[in-house]
C-alpha cells in the first residue's frame, strides 16, 4: 500500500497493510484502498468484497476510518456506511451473518 505520510506502527499498521494486500473470509476476499484523512495519521479506508476468480466482481463493502494516535489521543478505528446487501459475482450477500461481516469484525477487533 502506497501511503503518503506516515504509516500507522505496530497492530493498526499491520491492519492497513493486510487490508491492502486482501484478507480472505468464508470464499470472499475483503480489500481496502487508504488514502490520507483530514489529519496527520489519520486514513480513510474504502472497503471491497470481492470473490476470487471472477473478474470485476468486487463490490463496496463500506468505510473505515484509522487514526494512528498521537501525543495523549490513543490510536482507534472506525467502521461505518456498510451496505446490508451486497452483489458479488452476481450473487446476492446478504452482510448480517455472513462470513464478510465476521471478516470484517475480526480484523478490527
Amino acid at each position: 500500500m502506497d501511503l503518503p505520510g506516515a504509516i500507522c506502527r505496530g497492530r493498526l499498521g499491520e491492519l492497513l497493510q493486510l487490508i491492502s494486500k486482501g484478507i480472505v473470509t468464508g470464499g470472499y476476499i475483503i480489500r481496502g484502498a487508504a488514502r490520507m484523512g483530514r489529519f496527520s495519521g489519520e486514513y480513510l479506508v474504502e472497503l471491497r468484497v470481492e470473490r476470487p476468480g471472477c473478474s470485476g466482481s468486487d463490490s463496496l463493502l463500506g468505510f473505515s476510518l484509522v487514526f494512528c494516535g498521537r501525543g495523549p489521543y490513543r490510536p482507534w478505528v472506525e467502521i461505518y456506511s456498510f451496505e446490508r446487501t451486497l452483489n458479488v459475482c452476481g450473487e446476492s450477500l446478504e452482510l448480517p451473518g455472513s462470513p464478510v461481516e465476521k471478516g470484517v469484525l475480526d480484523i478490527v477487533a
